[in-house]
């Protein structure tokens, strides 16, 4: 290609600037000078067009020819795999993942296996064309000409354009392995004793909130008043109101300035609202029987303290209306199971050469 550009530069530039230019408009006008051009245009397209192929083609290609560390009942598990376990065992360590090389790959390798034979299970139920690593990666290349074209296109896309390799995976091997749990479900795989025995021990889970109404003391801290001196005084009010006193006599013992005294509701209203604003006050007054004080609580620049003015408890979230969650719940818990039977049942074969450091 770079000859034809050669070749192009010789034959046409030279001649265009020679002359009064008259002449070389004239060269540019002759038939075979102008199929020439014609064809060499076509060429260069053409070579163009191939370049990217065989670019595109040469990665599948190197993820072929690249050597198999396992097999799980004939699908190959590639470098790349291991790699990508090996990057997540690293991203879930808590600083302490000084393992030596060899372990570090022996414990890609078992994770490799495992999302293998999940893959396989995913394919068997028609939820996946293939297992391959060279295919995800043709498609990951599929995507990013798709998401690059759409931005040209002033289309919508979603997220970045252009999507790293080993992110993409990520979301690929999570779409499928979500597919295949929701396919499991479909199938009713749990008893309702097993629905019911779940809801009995973790009971508390299902407890609805309880509606209360509470006086609510906010103490704020900053220029005014430092926090120590803020935390000290809700510390104050909090043992005065549980040893009886009235609430309004001891808001009049402080400065009105940095103190707040109002009633709050807790309900079904307020709950996803009271939720979002912070578990620690939430989790606090739903310990709460009437006439209890909550020890102060910080949050948002200020200290809270609850005194409950009345309660009513609301119940227990029933069975029927628990069991989906309960359902999602044992599918998380049985499908590490799932996964160890899939992996017994197939024929997995480790290459020796795994064993090795990077």
């Amino acid at each position: 290609m770079e000859g034809s550009r050669g070749m192009k530069n010789k034959a046409i530039y030279h001649r265009t600037v020679a002359g009064n230019g008259k002449g070389a408009w004239h060269s540019m006008r002759s038939p075979r000078l102008m199929l020439f051009a014609a064809c060499l245009i076509g060429f260069t397209f053409i070579g163009i067009l191939w370049w990217n192929l065989t670019q595109a083609q040469a990665k599948v290609t190197t993820i072929d020819n690249e050597e198999v560390i396992a097999t799980v009942n004939g699908e190959s598990i590639v470098e790349q795999e291991l790699q990508w376990q090996m990057k997540k065992l690293r991203s879930h360590a808590d600083g302490n993942l000084e393992e030596n090389v060899a372990d570090k790959r022996e414990l890609a390798l078992n994770e490799s296996i495992q999302l293998k034979a999940q893959l396989l299970e995913a394919q068997r139920r028609g939820l996946l064309e293939s297992v391959r690593y060279a295919d995800y990666v043709t498609k990951w290349q599929s995507e990013q000409i798709r998401r690059k074209n759409a931005a040209l296109n002033n289309e919508v896309v979603y997220g970045p354009i252009t999507v790293e390799e080993d992110h993409y995976y990520d979301f690929f091997v999570a779409d499928i392995l979500a597919k295949l749990r929701d396919h499991m479900m479909a199938e009713k795989p749990f008893s309702q004793e097993e629905i019911a025995a779940y809801y009995q021990e973790h009971l508390s889970l299902y407890k609805k909130p309880n509606r209360l109404q509470t006086n609510m003391f906010v103490i704020t801290f900053g220029k005014e008043l430092s926090k120590d001196e803020a935390f000290r005084t809700a510390q104050s009010i909090a043992e005065g109101l549980k040893r009886g006193e009235d609430a309004d006599k001891l808001l009049q013992q402080e400065n009105r300035k940095n103190f707040v005294l109002q009633q709050r509701a807790f309900n079904e209203q307020t709950a996803k609202q009271d939720t979002m604003n912070g578990t620690d006050v939430w989790r606090s007054v739903q310990t709460l029987r009437e006439a209890d004080v909550t020890n102060p609580i910080e949050e948002n620049g200020s200290y809270y303290i609850f005194q409950c003015l009345a309660l009513e408890d609301t119940g227990f979230l029933p069975l029927e209306k628990a069991s989906p969650g309960i359902e999602i719940a044992l599918m998380e818990q049985a499908f590490p199971r799932m996964t160890e039977r899939w992996v017994k049942e197939s024929t997995v074969i480790i290459k020796t050469s795994t064993k090795q450091a990077e």
